[in-house]
C-alpha cells in the first residue's frame, strides 16, 4: 500500500502592506498636523484674550485707585466735593460699562 503524501509546510513571505494603508497613514498624519496648527492658532487667540482681560483688570484697578485717592484727599470745600462726586459717578459708570 502506498501511503498518502504528507502535506508540506508552506514557506510564507512577509506580506507587504497594501498601498491603501500607507495612503491612510499619510492622510492621518496630515490631519494631525492640521489639528496641531489649529490648536496653536486657538492658543494664540486665548493668549491674546488673556492679555486683553489683564489690561481691563489693570485699568479697573487704576480707576478704583483714582477714586480712593480722590476721597482720601478729604476737602471741606463743597464745590470740590461736588466735583469729586461727579468724577466718582463718571468713573463708576465707566466701570459698569465694561
Amino acid at each position: 500500500m502506498k501511503s498518502k503524501p504528507k502535506a508540506k509546510a508552506k514557506v510564507t513571505k512577509p506580506k507587504k502592506k497594501p498601498v491603501s494603508v500607507a495612503k491612510a497613514r499619510k492622510k492621518l498624519k496630515a490631519e494631525i498636523v492640521e489639528q496641531k496648527a489649529g490648536l496653536a492658532e486657538e492658543e494664540e487667540k486665548i493668549v491674546e484674550e488673556n492679555k486683553m482681560i489683564r489690561a481691563k483688570m489693570e485699568q479697573r484697578a487704576g480707576l478704583t485707585r483714582d477714586i480712593i485717592n480722590l476721597f482720601q484727599e478729604g476737602t471741606r470745600d463743597s464745590a470740590i466735593k461736588d466735583t469729586l462726586r461727579q468724577a466718582f459717578i463718571q468713573k463708576l459708570q465707566i466701570l459698569l460699562k465694561e
